[in-house]
């Protein structure tokens, strides 16, 4: 059915794209503000299926920042994340 289709074809470009963000973070330096990289990463592995994973990311995301605001978004996609389990 076209609901299948488009489900296959959206898992296939997560796969895809957690190949890139995988290249990326292990070039990545510790020192640097990896916050963007980091909330990708969530998005990408959640994406996936690997909800565990997508959540250390978006905790390794809200340490690279002060920003209430920004914590409080990160937070809202691990509580989400939280719920599909």
């Amino acid at each position: 059915t076209l609901v299948n289709s488009i489900q296959e074809n959206k898992a296939e470009k997560y796969a895809e794209a957690k190949v890139y963000i995988d290249r990326c973070l292990d070039n990545i330096r510790s020192t640097d503000n990896n916050l963007e990289v980091y909330d990708h990463a969530g998005e990408i592995y959640a994406g996936c299926g690997m909800t565990d994973k997508a959540k250390e990311f978006w905790k390794k995301a809200m340490d690279c920042t002060d920003d209430m605001g920004i914590q409080q978004l990160l937070q809202q996609k691990i509580d989400n994340c939280n719920s599909l389990k």
